[in-house]
């Protein structure tokens, strides 16, 4: 069903990160703050997404790597959006 290098492989990948991160800090632990810092977890998170899109780009899955790459900036806008407050 799902190609290698596909976008939606991408996708579903690319999600799999800051799934996890918003059931541990959100969801399981109520907001927990590390180190005065709201945000931080959720960064930690897209930081992982984008070693996952340099693997992807290495392997050769262009595809995949922009399924990844949807997907982390959506979150990186979610989270200036509700996280950080300037």
């Amino acid at each position: 069903m799902f190609k290698k290098n596909g976008i939606v492989t991408g996708l579903v990948a690319g999600i799999i990160f800051p799934l996890v991160t918003w059931v541990c800090f959100d969801v399981i632990y109520k907001g927990v703050v590390l180190m005065q810092k709201p945000a931080l977890p959720y960064f930690i998170a897209v930081g992982l997404n984008l070693v996952l899109i340099r693997y992807a780009v290495n392997k050769g899955w262009h595809k995949a790597g922009q399924g990844v790459m949807i997907v982390t900036f959506i979150f990186t806008l979610l989270i200036f959006i509700m996280k950080v407050k300037i």
